[in-house]
Parts: structure tokens; C-alpha cells; sequence
């Protein structure tokens, strides 16, 4: 099955947030044993809305408010998955690793976590990170969208959701190859 999203500025909607909560929430019903995360760009922003409390019966910790980046991931790093961050070097980006960091030291789950900062281009003609998905052995989320509220809800984005075998497969051997999960 292959979804694909593709909104514009003056047309943006929830389709990428929701249907990236959806990939989120099933994951997370059987953890996968690796995750990757490569995004130029990651800021800590909502991806699962729980203003509800529908999703306390899966994770009884979340409280009845939306639930960031970080505290997802640090859930599938609770339950066992080796989760691997690849972003840009830069700035903007340092507090979402800050944030994960924090979060796995507080879980315990800090030998499972993998971040890999990209170093910024030093000259014009060299180029940074600009590869953007999310990776389990189940799923792949792929396209133009950085993993930040901008990509998520406002800016015009290309996203396509596979989880055909062939498709998940060549994803995951490309990060096995490009990312490799270390012993820590």
C-alpha cells in the first residue's frame, strides 16, 4: 500500500499530521526493534494529539495535551527500539536532540538511542543533509517535509507513506547502509 500526500501553502491541512500520528500510534502497538529518524531539519513539535486522552490506554503517561517529537520517540526507546536521529548540524536543531537526550537518560533507554548530526557545508559547493523520512522495519514515510511544525501543518510538501515490502526493505537496508545502528 503507498499513500502520498501533497499540499500547498494556501491549502495546507492536518492530512501529513494525522497521517503521521497514524504511523506513529500503530508503531507504537508493536514497537519496532529500529527506528530511524533523518530529517535537514527537526524541531520538537506536536505529532500526536491526545487533548483528549484517547491514547492513555497506550501510553498512560501521556497527559490529556498534545505530545511532542521527543516524548514519542522516547516511548518506543522505553519499549526497546534502537532509535537513530540523523540531522544537520545547526543551531535550530540543537534542542530537539538536547530534548531526546534527556528523555532517554530519564527512561533508562540512552544505549538505544543513535544521533548523528550531519556537519554543516564549510563551502558552497559541498552539501549538507537534505533527506528527509522516518524508517521501521514496518513502514516508511518519505518527501519533501522536514520533521518540524512548518512541514507538518503550513508549508506546501510532497509526503508519501509506503509499507509495501519491497519498498520498506530497500528503505531500511539504504539507512543500515547510509546510518548504521553502533554497538554503544
Amino acid at each position: 500500500m503507498n499513500r502520498r500526500i501533497a499540499t500547498t501553502t494556501q491549502q495546507s491541512s492536518r492530512q501529513i499530521r494525522d497521517m503521521l500520528q497514524s504511523v506513529l500510534v500503530g508503531e507504537l502497538l508493536v514497537p519496532p526493534q529500529r527506528l530511524w529518524l533523518v530529517s535537514a531539519w527537526i524541531v520538537d513539535a506536536p505529532v500526536i494529539d491526545n487533548r483528549g486522552g484517547e491514547l492513555t490506554g497506550l501510553v498512560p503517561e501521556w497527559p490529556d495535551r498534545e505530545i511532542l517529537l521527543s516524548e514519542v520517540l522516547a516511548v518506543f526507546l522505553a519499549n526497546g527500539s534502537k532509535v537513530v536521529v540523523v540531522t544537520n548540524d545547526h543551531v535550530a536543531n540543537r534542542p530537539f536532540p538536547l530534548a531526546l537526550q534527556a528523555a532517554a537518560s530519564r527512561l533508562d533507554s540512552a544505549d538505544r538511542l543513535q544521533i548523528d548530526e550531519v556537519p554543516r557545508p564549510v563551502m558552497e559547493e559541498e552539501r549538507g543533509l537534505h533527506r528527509k523520512r522516518l524508517v521501521t522495519e514496518d513502514v516508511v514515510v518519505w518527501g519533501s517535509m522536514n520533521f518540524t511544525r512548518s512541514g507538518y501543518e503550513h508549508n506546501a510538501e510532497d509526503v508519501s507513506l509506503d509499507i509495501e515490502r519491497e519498498v520498506v526493505g530497500a528503505a531500511v537496508n539504504e539507512m543500515e547502509q547510509l546510518y548504521p545502528i553502533g554497538d554503544k
